[in-house]
């Protein structure tokens, strides 16, 4: 009787370190899509300015590399659900990318700023639909 109270505890014990690390995982996964967008948000705003400075670019990068990795590590243990409403985040957070670096080679005004403003819109109500409620 003593070995099976054991067991169950050590299942137990298992059970709440995965809850953690997998609470865990989605903190620190929510944080990092929110960083990542901010950065991609004030990098916007910096191309609006005129020309954003390297610490801008650099900060994007930063926040890419880190949401990136908060990604990858929470694809072990968190649910398929989470993940797929954050691949939705992620998505859109590529899109994002993808319009911002095509914008840095872009020289026309007026083909500039209807794009920017359409990527403003696109950071802006991203995150809102992260976490998952319920």
């Amino acid at each position: 009787m003593r070995n099976a109270s054991a067991s169950l505890s050590k299942r137990r014990l298992r059970s709440s370190v995965r809850g953690s690390n997998c609470a865990a995982a989605m903190s620190h996964l929510n944080a990092n899509d929110r960083n990542y967008r901010d950065a991609l948000l004030a990098y916007t705003y910096a191309l609006k300015g005129g020309l954003p400075s390297e610490d801008e670019a650099a900060e994007v990068a930063i926040a890419r590399r880190a949401q990136r990795d908060a990604r990858a590590e929470a694809q072990m243990v968190v649910s398929e659900g989470v993940l797929d409403t954050e691949g939705q985040v992620n998505a859109q957070l590529t899109v994002a990318y993808s319009r911002l670096k095509r914008l840095e080679r872009e020289s026309d005004a007026s083909v500039r700023e209807p794009l920017l403003d359409e990527v403003v819109k696109l950071l802006d109500k991203i995150i809102p639909s992260f976490p998952p409620q319920g």
